[in-house]
């Protein structure tokens, strides 16, 4: 039986008819995982980001909608930085960072952008390290740069940020087509972007501010771990600046002991010429009397004597140059 021209009908569940009559099929995306949950990294709208902090300076931008997309940024990259998106990403922190002293709600933001610094920098080729170099170090040398800031919580963020750069942990979660940039990357782009002279600049800025000072000290200790910047500091004249507060109350002992330990870097992988120099002035050399002192008649820990015994060992140093005043 012939069935050219006929229409088959069928039957359905609940005895509904349904006609098999060739028709248009539509093609419908099957989702079977989030891409999210996949590990998968679309470009984001930073530029959008960026537009709408420069508008606040013509029409007012809301805080919520500042904090919306600030939230969606922190979201986005919490896994790690794409070296591509760096310059925009800090561009987005310095527009924030700017705006605290007359608009104190953007704190919150640039600081939470801050966080992000300490994340795995990620690279999509081999030669992106290379390719996004010049970015990057100009990024890092906002760090610096935004020291000036009058914030503490900023200030100490920034230098956790830095402490973290010689303490890499990978990624919380692999990002499809991308890899963590190597271990050294972030420290050569510091010394690439002078961050070390930055940072001793800094301390100025922190007469009497304990907290902040100890931090600065702490990621000076790292960077003072390299030639570059050991080289960076003495030219910011370090070594004078860091002995002439010695002496400066604090409680802890941070203080004494970052400095110190600076101090002999600074000694070993710059100029020891220059370093003894720069601690041939009568200040300093008062200053490292009276640590000596105090050390001898109040230190009694393994510690205390091991300190003791390297001012004593710096301060010998010192007396190699005929023009150091000795007393």
């Amino acid at each position: 039986m012939s069935t050219q021209g006929a229409t088959v009908q069928a039957q359905e569940p609940g005895g509904r008819t349904k006609s098999s009559s060739p028709r248009q099929i539509p093609v419908v995306r099957v989702v079977t995982e989030d891409e999210d949950a996949q590990g998968a990294l679309k470009p984001m709208d930073l530029s959008r980001v960026i537009k709408l902090l420069e508008e606040t300076d013509k029409g007012g931008l809301e805080e919520k909608q500042l904090n919306k997309s600030v939230k969606k940024l922190m979201q986005y990259y919490q896994n790690g930085l794409p070296l591509r998106d760096l310059a925009q990403i800090f561009k987005i922190l310095n527009l924030c960072a700017r705006k605290i002293q007359h608009q104190p709600h953007f704190m919150e933001s640039a600081y939470n952008i801050l966080k992000l610094c300490s994340l795995p920098f990620l690279k999509k080729k081999v030669s992106d390290e290379i390719t996004y170099a010049e970015d990057t170090a100009n990024s890092i040398a906002l760090l610096g740069d935004l020291m000036k800031v009058p914030s503490s919580e900023l200030r100490i963020q920034i230098c956790k940020c830095i402490v973290d750069f010689y303490h890499a942990e990978p990624p919380k979660k692999h990002i499809t087509g991308y890899q963590q940039a190597s271990s050294s990357f972030k420290i050569q782009m510091a010394e690439g972007a002078g961050l070390a002279k930055a940072m001793v600049q800094s301390l100025a800025l922190l007469e009497n501010q304990l907290v902040e000072k100890l931090w600065v000290l702490k990621a000076l200790q790292h960077l003072s771990t390299s030639e570059v910047n050991c080289t960076l500091m003495m030219e910011a004249h370090a070594a004078s600046g860091l002995c002439a507060h010695l002496n400066d109350p604090d409680p802890s002992g941070q203080l004494l002991f970052r400095s110190s330990e600076i101090l002999w870097n600074l000694l070993e992988k710059s100029s020891k010429e220059e370093i003894i120099q720069q601690l041939s002035s009568l200040e300093c050399l008062l200053a490292l009397k009276e640590v000596f002192k105090n050390l001898f008649m109040r230190g009694f820990s393994h510690y205390d004597r091991q300190l003791r015994n390297d001012i004593l060992v710096i301060t010998t140093i010192i007396a190699q140059n005929p023009e150091a005043p000795m007393i």
